[in-house]
């Protein structure tokens, strides 16, 4: 483990003047303060007070010094036919002897950042509840994780990557947690390396509706529309999603570079892309001034264009083939936590099933045992999508749950 190394955050001075320069000269578009089709969420007037308060008052230096009090990591981590890459990483170990490895995976528009607030709660527990040993790295792309100049890339190439980096830390078995392209990274590490991967717990979900054949009756409640109280409002925060939300993820899916470009000469435009959503993905979360910047900033000093990349890598493994993710049995016990303002990602195959049925939503346990060995299923009345920076006191409360001695994956 020589070459595993700790690591500083600090950017160049030369960044941190540019962009208050072109802060400075932002042209925004004052005439969308009065029109009635203004899509961004949190409004205009709301929107220029981030970017003057990013303009004149914000300090990346205060920030950096808080990341630098947190364990940062590099190393290089090989891929199979893939050049290795230099991995960004934070790792928390526990005092407390019993600790059980777990790996956090995040996804985008996130970072490692959403790994702060759980890192003290998963690390130093109160009481007798459950404690961890902590790895949160950064996705490659994401953060200050280099990334592969070739294509091909994609899901099972991060799981691998994840999956080597934990072999290295010296954790021959461990557990997982991941959101967003977390959650399906994850669930690549228990098919992949099941050996390794005791458990895994997710708070995204993906699945197709059931077979007829295989599950007639679970497809017959299907196409009735036969869902209780809850999966209907699922339903409905779904075709929400589908129809005002999905636009992002079409054009991420298919010019990440040329959008890319765009994101990572303006500030503001990166800031614009993260606001609305950081706002219509959780839960009357209320953000600070500096909240927004943080996690646009993360990528806008990076390449967005590679962050976004994975979305168009994961559409070869993200469809109704048998020898895809979701085609294949997850036999490790499989946790879940449902929060009611998540959002329903979709592959390409799952959205056309969508516009035919009008039924594709945020998929019920049932749906989910087809692939998943489901021994943990909780349904949440408040939180959204990035559960562990909006609610890391309950995302934290079930994993304790799902991984404690008298737990389904570790109860005797």
């Amino acid at each position: 483990m020589a070459d595993i190394v700790p690591f500083e955050i600090h950017l160049p001075d030369k960044l941190l003047e540019e962009t208050k320069i072109k802060l400075k000269y932002a042209r925004l578009d004052d005439g969308m303060a009065s029109v009635e089709w203004n899509d961004l969420e949190v409004g205009h007037l709301k929107f220029k007070e981030v970017v003057e308060y990013w303009r004149d008052e914000y300090d990346w230096r205060e920030f950096e010094a808080k990341l630098n009090k947190y364990n940062h990591f590099k190393t290089s981590v090989p891929v199979n036919g893939f050049d290795d890459i230099d991995l960004h990483f934070l790792h928390h170990r526990s005092i407390r002897p019993d600790a059980i490895p777990l790996i956090f995976v995040h996804g985008w528009p996130g970072s490692f950042l959403e790994s702060l607030k759980i890192i003290p709660l998963l690390t130093e527990p109160s009481g007798d509840r459950q404690a961890f040993h902590v790895v949160a790295p950064s996705i490659p792309g994401y953060g200050f994780s280099g990334y592969c100049k070739k294509s091909g890339f994609g899901l099972e190439q991060h799981a691998e990557c994840f999956a080597n980096l934990m072999k290295k830390l010296g954790y021959d078995q461990y557990v997982c947690q991941g959101g967003d392209w977390g959650s399906s990274i994850v669930r690549y590490m228990a098919l992949n390396h099941a050996k390794a991967v005791q458990a895994i717990h997710i708070n995204m979900f993906l699945a197709l509706p059931p077979d007829s054949n295989k599950s007639p009756e679970k497809h017959r409640r299907y196409v009735s529309n036969d869902f209780s109280e809850q999966e209907i409002k699922n339903l409905e925060r779904t075709k929400w999603f589908a129809t005002f939300e999905r636009g992002y993820q079409r054009i991420q899916e298919t010019k990440p570079v040329t959008l890319g470009y765009a994101f990572h000469d303006s500030p503001v435009g990166m800031l614009a892309w993260f606001a609305g959503k950081l706002k219509a993905w959780t839960d009357n979360y209320s953000w600070t001034p500096e909240e927004p910047i943080h996690w646009a900033f993360i990528h806008y000093q990076g390449s967005p264009s590679a962050a976004m990349q994975i979305y168009k890598e994961a559409e070869a493994v993200l469809n109704e083939n048998s020898s895809s993710m979701l085609g294949r049995y997850i036999s490790q016990p499989v946790g879940g936590s449902l929060f009611p303002n998540e959002v329903c990602f979709m592959s390409r195959f799952c959205f056309t099933y969508w516009l035919f049925l009008h039924q594709l939503w945020l998929y019920p346990r049932e749906w989910m045992e087809e692939t998943c060995n489901i021994q943990f299923w909780k349904q949440h009345k408040s939180g959204g999508h990035f559960i562990a920076w909006e609610r890391p006191e309950a995302l934290c409360a079930d994993i304790t749950e799902f991984y404690n001695k008298t737990g389904p994956v570790f109860g005797q």
